[in-house]
C-alpha cells in the first residue's frame, strides 16, 4: 500500500492525495455555514425536530483529526496499462450542538427523545444536528494489477459555544452548550490508497481482460 506525495499528486495534474490547505474548491458544500447566518440544519427537543439556523460564537474549543476512512467505491485496474482517471467523491460530516436549557425553577433540561411535531413556534431546543456535505474531483493513477481506493481524514471541532436560534418565522434565542462537529478553520485530509487486488479480484479480471 502507498500513499502518493504532494508532489506525485502535482505531477499528475491530480486535485487529491493529501488536501490539508489551500483555497475551498468551488460549490463544495451545502448546509454548511453561511456569512451572518450560520448553519443550517434541525432543532431537537423532547416532542420531535424542526428546521432552523443557528449562528454559533466559539469559547474554548480544540480541534483535531478522525482516524482515516474509505469514502467510495474501490477500482480494479485490470489492464495491462497505467490507468489515469478521475472519480467525483462526495462523503458527509455531521454535527451536534447540545444546550443547556434551564426550567422555571432553574433546573437544567437535557436533550431528549424525537417525535413527532414539526412546527419550532414557541419551542426551545435542547440539540442542533447539521450535516456539512463536501464534494471533491478526484485524479487517480493505477498502476497494472492494482486497486485504488480514497480515504478521507475528517477535520473535526469540538468545545463551547453561545448559540443564536433561529426558527423558520426568525424568531430568535439564545443559548449556551457544547459542539462537536466540522472543524470550520481546517481543512481534510484526502489521500489516494493503492494495493494488491486479491484472489477475487484477480479472478474477475482473468475472465475478461480488456486490452
Amino acid at each position: 500500500m502507498r500513499t502518493l506525495t504532494t508532489a506525485a499528486v502535482a505531477a499528475a495534474g491530480a486535485v487529491l492525495a493529501l488536501v490539508s490547505a489551500g483555497p475551498v474548491p468551488a460549490a463544495p458544500y451545502r448546509s454548511d455555514v453561511r456569512a451572518a447566518v450560520g448553519y443550517e440544519g434541525t432543532c431537537h427537543d423532547a416532542d420531535g425536530g424542526w428546521a432552523c439556523t443557528v449562528e454559533m460564537a466559539v469559547g474554548e474549543s480544540e480541534s483535531g483529526y478522525e482516524k482515516a476512512v474509505m469514502e467510495g467505491e474501490v477500482y480494479v485496474n485490470c489492464t495491462r496499462r497505467t490507468v489515469q482517471r478521475s472519480r467525483s467523491l462526495q462523503y458527509a460530516t455531521a454535527g451536534q450542538a447540545d444546550f443547556a436549557v434551564r426550567t422555571a425553577s432553574g433546573a437544567v433540561r437535557a436533550p431528549s427523545g424525537t417525535a413527532r411535531a414539526s412546527s419550532g413556534a414557541g419551542r426551545t431546543p435542547t440539540s442542533f444536528t447539521w450535516t456539512r456535505y463536501d464534494y471533491r474531483d478526484v485524479a487517480e493513477r493505477i498502476e497494472p494489477g492494482e486497486v485504488s481506493w480514497v480515504e478521507v481524514q475528517r477535520a473535526t471541532q469540538k468545545g463551547s459555544a453561545s448559540f443564536v436560534v433561529r426558527d423558520e418565522n426568525g424568531r430568535e434565542q439564545t443559548l449556551t452548550g457544547t459542539f462537536e462537529g466540522p472543524a470550520a478553520g481546517m481543512y481534510d485530509r484526502l489521500f489516494q490508497r493503492t494495493g494488491p487486488m486479491t484472489e477475487e479480484e484477480r479472478g474477475q479480471c482473468s475472465s475478461s481482460r480488456p486490452e
